[in-house]
């Protein structure tokens, strides 16, 4: 019934479907456009210098990151994973002290979310 060739050719189209699926599972998964509109919502209160709402939004970045950071990790590398943490969490303190140089945390944030909130981000 099977012989060589026709196995070959079932393993292949088994290997293709499941690799779409888990992509699109990945995608799905992924909160990178979540994470993106969170992140222009902080740039913007600082901007306009509205701490509280800049205080608001960093917590529920914090919070959006520790639900989904296991899902992060498997997909990624330690690399973006090491930088988005750090930023996190100098845009946190910046934003505690008010300071306005908070932004170029949130430009590494942004950076860092537009790498992982892709299944399959470029080099």
């Amino acid at each position: 019934m099977f012989d060589k060739k026709d196995l070959r050719q079932y393993i292949g189209i088994v290997w293709l479907v499941a690799f779409c699926l888990l992509s699109g599972l990945l995608q799905s998964v992924l909160p990178g456009h979540e994470m993106m509109f969170k992140l222009d919502q902080l740039e913007e209160a600082i901007v306009s210098e509205n701490w509280p709402v800049a205080k608001l939004t960093i917590d529920e970045i914090d919070d959006m990151w520790m639900r989904n950071k296991l899902t992060i990790q498997i997909t990624n590398s330690s690399d973006e994973v090491i930088l988005f943490t750090e930023s996190l969490g100098e845009a946190k303190l910046l934003v505690q002290h008010e300071q306005d140089s908070a932004l170029g945390s949130v430009g590494a944030m942004k950076q860092a979310v537009n790498d992982f909130g892709r299944v399959f981000p470029g080099p």
